[in-house]
């Protein structure tokens, strides 16, 4: 994560300890490699390496984005849910990743 840090500037340090061995797993697989300290010297010799994992670091949390039904039931029932529950004078904040 150090590694991936570094070159990337993303810092997974809050992400659930499952996860992140679930993505590090796939990558020993499919690199071939036996366990998590040649994955390092992998990573470490092939900076390319760094692109992939980060790409399946962040696919499990990008994927709702991409879930067109979550977005369905966000416009048909939460979104209206928030502005007809919300006093008249209240604020409503959104926060977007975008």
């Amino acid at each position: 994560m150090e590694i991936l840090h570094a070159r990337t500037g993303h810092d997974f340090t809050h992400y659930k300890r499952a996860t992140v061995l679930r993505r590090l797993e796939r990558r020993l697989q499919v690199n071939g490699l036996p366990n998590i300290i040649a994955y390092r010297r992998y990573l470490e010799q092939y900076s390319q390496e760094t692109r992939a994992l980060l790409a399946d670091m962040l696919i499990s949390v990008t994927n709702f984005f991409r879930d067109r039904e979550a977005f369905d039931v966000l416009e048909r029932e939460v979104i209206p849910a928030v502005f007809k529950n919300a006093q008249e004078e209240e604020a409503i904040r959104a926060w977007s990743v975008g």
